[in-house]
C-alpha cells in the first residue's frame, strides 16, 4: 500500500487551539471559585469544592446545571451560565 503524506509547513498555522481539560493544567480550583461566585450572585448556597470537582468533565453548561441542582428554570440556567462564563474568563 502506498501512502502519500502532505508536507507540513509550520508557518501555515494561523490558529492553534488547546483543550485544557486537566491534562496540561489543573483548573479545578478556578472552576470551583467561578461556580461558587455564580451561586453567590444568584443567592444560592455555595457548594464544597470536592462536590463541584465531581461535576467537571462534560462542559460548562453541564457544570452549571449540576451546580444549580438540575433546576428546571431555564431562564435561571441561561443567566447563571452567562455569569459563570463571564466570571471564569476574567
Amino acid at each position: 500500500m502506498i501512502r502519500f503524506q502532505r508536507q507540513f509547513d509550520p508557518r501555515s498555522i494561523r490558529l492553534l487551539v488547546f483543550d485544557l481539560d486537566g491534562t496540561l493544567i489543573d483548573s479545578r480550583l478556578d472552576l470551583i471559585h467561578s461556580i461558587n461566585a455564580m451561586l453567590r450572585n444568584f443567592e444560592r448556597p455555595e457548594l464544597p469544592g470536592e462536590l463541584i470537582a465531581t461535576y467537571v468533565g462534560d462542559g460548562a453548561p453541564a457544570l452549571v446545571r449540576r451546580a444549580l441542582g438540575d433546576s428546571p428554570d431555564e431562564i435561571l440556567f441561561e443567566a447563571a451560565l452567562e455569569y459563570f462564563l463571564s466570571f471564569s474568563h476574567k
